[in-house]
């Protein structure tokens, strides 16, 4: 079968044509393959689904199942149909074994490019048709301890004047419309002043 042939005519015939009701945008040349672009067209739920469909079998066919490219492809059309849609046992099976064969070359460690720990067990929750993310350890202790540093109270002082507002974190001043990186790196002395002010940490 021609996949990309069918591909082709399925585009084709989108772009020439007006929809009433739903659509779903799809990128003609995949972001995961030719990177950011504005190629797009708006198809109905059951084309989109066949779309990538198509793309996955085209890439298998020129490539192989074990190159990256296939396997980007693949990966795109099992999130479609782990998005709410139906699917038939003969697909989701194949579908299945597939997204298999491919977390078992990354868990081995196979040439598919750098993975973290943290992608692979993405990857494998995936395959599970699971949303949840798991974070790592060092993940989670980085999030503490930056949300530490925004919850510190700091004060704002006028370069001019010297007049000290304190605000009891971060965030508050940032409501205020200021920078919160900028803030950070004041009060880091990674920069000596921000918006005409000097920034510290309020001292215990």
């Amino acid at each position: 079968m021609n996949y990309r042939k069918h591909y082709i005519k399925l585009i084709r015939n989108a772009q020439n044509r007006k929809i009433d009701g739903y659509v779903e945008k799809h990128h003609i040349f995949p972001k995961s393959i030719f990177g950011k672009n504005n190629n797009l067209v708006s198809l109905t739920a059951k084309e989109h689904y066949i779309a990538h469909y198509l793309l996955w079998k085209d890439f298998e066919k020129r490539y192989g199942n074990k190159n990256r490219k296939t396997q980007k492809m693949l990966n795109a059309f099992w999130q479609m149909s782990n998005r709410s849609r139906k699917t038939t046992s003969k697909v989701y099976a194949k579908n299945r074994i597939k997204m298999s064969e491919y977390l078992s070359l990354l868990l081995k460690g196979k040439p598919l490019g750098p993975c973290s720990q943290e992608r692979k067990d993405k990857m494998r929750l995936t395959m599970q048709g699971k949303n949840t993310y798991i974070r790592s350890p060092a993940l989670i202790e980085k999030y503490i301890n930056a949300k530490r540093i925004t919850m510190k109270s700091i004060e704002r002082v006028d370069m001019f004047t010297g007049e000290v507002k304190e605000y009891e974190s971060i965030n508050s001043a940032r409501r205020d419309g200021f920078d919160q990186s900028s803030i950070i790196k004041c009060c880091k002395n990674y920069i000596n002043s921000y918006k005409k002010h000097f920034w510290k940490y309020k001292e215990d």
